[in-house]
């Protein structure tokens, strides 16, 4: 199987929380791509690691970034967004911060 290249205008950043060095497990991670045209996020995929029993899509982020001008100002939005309807469990509340960091960092980086 082939991968193909990524398409012009496409920037990618994946993010991780982990308690010790980089080859340990993740406590949460982020993957997130946006297909840009110029400034403008054309397509958004985010998908959040370690905070559910499989990787959880973040659909309502996605769809609050397509159309907006990727910069840093996003980020409370964003983050605003995310994971409105999660129900953590008594020992991993902390997860959901944790989560909406990673995505402000990704953020962050993809608008350098």
């Amino acid at each position: 199987m082939t991968i193909p290249a990524p398409k012009a205008g496409y920037k990618a950043s994946f993010e991780k929380i982990r308690p010790r060095e980089v080859w340990d497990f993740a406590m949460a991670s982020l993957a997130m791509g946006v297909q840009m045209q110029g400034t403008t996020i054309q397509d958004a995929r985010v998908v959040f690691g370690g905070i559910a029993g499989k990787p959880y899509r973040e659909t309502a982020v996605e769809n609050f970034l397509r159309g907006k001008t990727l910069s840093p100002a996003l980020t409370a939005q964003a983050q605003a967004t995310a994971l409105t309807a999660a129900a953590p469990l008594k020992y991993n509340a902390e997860k959901i911060d944790m989560a909406k960091g990673l995505l402000a960092s990704a953020i962050e980086k993809l608008s350098a």
